[in-house]
């Protein structure tokens, strides 16, 4: 690369005129550039400049998993949805730019699609306005996009990371932010009409062993372990990097400390699971902002284990960890150090079991994929060399 990667992705697309199946790395350079990379035939198949504008940087890049819509957001806070498509060379593809949304007041920072179906899925995004925002994205029969934007959430600071799980079978967002060692867990409230259809928080997690110190240090990164509810958080500590593994509570858990807390009065029986209802309820009457005066429950037993990854970082560095891929049988996270090895980190054991040389400065960015094999790659983008690795 000539220009410097500034964010990059794994996608998995399926081009609707010939159902051909890519696995691609999606990439985004400071010259406002979006490289599309074949990983599967190791080529470039796009070059395509100036998808946010002249004037405006594009941040962040994801797509809808077996289509071939992309999603690339600006740092003006807007969204372009784009479809790649086959071009009248055999051989090369065009990016067919679809629409713009506004999506935040300003830069945005990260996004999340969690699919529903084939056909629908949420786009989950943070910025610096510090609000959540969540937009549901439904395909027709004919291949048409349409958007139906919830009510976001705001938060108190900045957030730094987003992940987005079924928990319980609903649809739930991880958030840490700036100047808290809470994380937030996010409840996507898909009601029937617009206007109830929001987005708000229903308990925080404590990842500090001190019941009254919340500021030590923050979440940078939000790992989801493969089946289960256990989540990894990458933190900011200097010199080193921590994993603070937790465990999500029952959504039964949830709502039962909500009731105690005076957030509502609704009955529930939890034996049919009936969350989805009591959810819907709450999220008519619950403000959708945080404060200190918020009745939102705090877990504060649910750290499973606090390690040293031993990958170096300092104020500036942006913590990257990966869950490994479903794929593979092997359960761990793969950690970016600012001394430019990937790590591979044994969460039973707390050792570090492989290390993958890749530059001897930082690494920009970094993604988990894989291949029409079924390989997992490990795919990273220098800072300093301004080169693209693949390890298989």
């Amino acid at each position: 690369m000539s220009s410097l990667v500034i964010y990059s992705n794994y996608a998995r697309l399926k081009i609707s005129d010939t159902n051909d199946i890519l696995n691609v790395g999606l990439f985004l350079t400071t010259d406002k550039t979006l490289f599309i990379h074949d990983l599967d035939e190791n080529k470039t198949i796009l070059s395509h400049k100036n998808i946010n504008g002249l004037s405006t940087v594009s941040k962040t890049v994801t797509a809808i998993e077996n289509t071939d819509f992309i999603l690339v957001a600006g740092m003006n806070g807007s969204l372009i949805i784009s479809k790649l498509v086959k071009s009248s060379s055999i051989s090369n593809y065009d990016l067919m730019v679809l629409k713009e949304i506004k999506i935040h007041k300003s830069l945005i920072t990260a996004m999340k699609y969690l699919k529903i179906d084939d056909n629908s899925g949420y786009l989950c995004s943070i910025g610096w306005d510090t609000f959540v925002n969540v937009h549901k994205i439904l395909i027709d029969d004919n291949g048409e996009i349409s958007i139906k934007a919830f009510n976001g959430y705001k938060l108190m600071t900045n957030a730094t990371s987003i992940e987005t799980i079924y928990h319980d079978s609903l649809p739930v967002i991880l958030v840490g932010r700036i100047e808290s060692s809470l994380l937030s867990v996010l409840y996507i409230n898909d009601a029937e009409d617009d206007v109830n259809s929001n987005v708000f928080e229903i308990c925080k997690i404590s990842l500090n062993d001190s019941e009254f110190s919340t500021h030590a240090f923050h979440p940078m990164s939000i790992a989801n372990l493969v089946s289960s509810n256990l989540i990894t958080i990458g933190t900011n500590h200097i010199p080193y990097m921590r994993l603070i593994t937790v465990h999500l509570p029952s959504m039964g858990e949830i709502l039962g400390k909500l009731k105690e807390k005076g957030t509502t009065e609704i009955v529930f029986n939890e034996e049919i699971n009936d969350y989805k209802s009591v959810l819907l309820k709450i999220g008519s009457e619950i403000e959708l902002k945080q404060s200190f005066t918020a009745t939102i429950p705090i877990f504060r037993d649910s750290i499973i284990s606090n390690l040293n990854s031993m990958a170096p970082q300092d104020k500036y560095s942006s913590a990257l960890i990966f869950s490994r891929s479903d794929l593979d049988s092997r359960k761990g996270l793969w950690i970016i150090g600012d001394d430019g090895i990937i790590r591979g980190y044994d969460l039973s054991t707390g050792k570090t079991v492989i290390e993958l040389k890749t530059d001897e400065g930082r690494i920009k960015s970094a993604f988990i994929g894989c291949n029409k094999y079924s390989k997992e790659l490990i795919v990273s983008c220098g800072a300093m060399s301004k080169q693209i690795k693949i390890w298989v």
